[in-house]
């Protein structure tokens, strides 16, 4: 009885792959619809404030003392709430746009336009003046307000569901909620 072994080299041009169409169809279509699902809510997580609720995670233990709050800490922890929830507001008319030079710049949206924070205008001696497209179309719409509040909203609801804010500020009504 003899065995005989191929020594065929097979190479990367003679894989033939199938195309992306023809992927997408073989998808059932309860997993398109999962896929789609995953897809949106990724665009969606880009959209809510993840640094402020990062920052918010990571003080919050610190300024309610993780939840046994005393006299000085109260008004703190009440602060930290307003500055985290005027940051997230404010964060939602940030943008940045990119020069014909390929740097990156950032500002507001403001109702005339973007106002960019680190630009240099030229006014430095010695200094070359940077060419940016017309700043006036980046101004503020009425979608942008939507996404502030909508996000607002999003924060205060995480904030006030927080058990440490909440035997904080409210420390009467922690035991109430425990026991309902």
């Amino acid at each position: 009885m003899s065995t005989v072994v191929s020594t065929a080299t097979v190479t990367a041009a003679d894989i033939q792959l199938p195309s992306l169409a023809t992927l997408l169809s073989s998808i059932p279509s309860a997993e398109r619809a999962i896929t789609q699902t995953l897809t949106s809510s990724a665009h969606l997580a880009n959209l809510l404030p993840t640094g402020t609720l990062m920052a918010f995670q990571l003080l919050t233990p610190t300024f309610t003392n993780n939840g046994a709050c005393d006299a000085v800490l109260r008004p703190l922890t009440v602060c930290l709430l307003l500055f985290l929830a005027l940051s997230c507001f404010l964060a939602c008319f940030t943008d940045s746009l990119k020069a014909p030079n390929g740097q990156v710049y950032y500002g507001f949206a403001t109702l005339k336009g973007m106002w960019l924070l680190n630009v240099n205008t030229g006014a430095d001696s010695g200094s070359t003046a940077v060419v940016l497209p017309d700043l006036s179309s980046y101004r503020i719409q009425f979608i942008d307000f939507v996404h502030a509040f909508l996000s607002l909203l999003v924060f205060g609801v995480v904030a006030i569901r927080d058990k440490n804010v909440m035997s904080c500020v409210y420390p009467t009504l922690t035991g109430q909620v425990l026991e309902d």
